[in-house]
């Protein structure tokens, strides 16, 4: 949680498509996005789940279905803070849509 609703808020805002969301092994539940109440999905976490759940991000958003006139679907940017900001890295080297990158605070390889 922390800023990111106000900083989705603000990107909105100035016109920008904003999506955020929590890696499906964060150690966050539902209920509890914050805390870490499944420690269980946390320890078993790794660079490979991150990345799949970003690309299947990538995938729906992009999708004609989903939000056909909100995206530039040949233009995305990645916000990533600290390992997100790594992840949003190796995203970008992966996928040709991915035209800009942005790290807060990001992990260092």
């Amino acid at each position: 949680m922390g800023a990111w609703h106000l900083v989705a808020k603000t990107f909105a805002a100035a016109g920008y498509f904003f999506l955020k969301f929590n890696f499906s092994h964060n150690g966050g539940t539902m209920e509890n996005p914050i805390d870490f109440p499944d420690l269980e999905s946390f320890a078993s976490n790794n660079f490979s789940i991150e990345l799949d759940d970003l690309g299947r991000m990538l995938d729906f958003i992009t999708s004609k279905k989903a939000y056909p006139s909100e995206i530039d679907t040949e233009a995305i940017n990645l916000v990533g803070h600290s390992r997100g900001g790594g992840i949003v890295l190796i995203k970008a080297e992966e996928d040709s849509k991915i035209k800009t990158v942005t790290t807060w605070a990001g992990v260092r390889f």
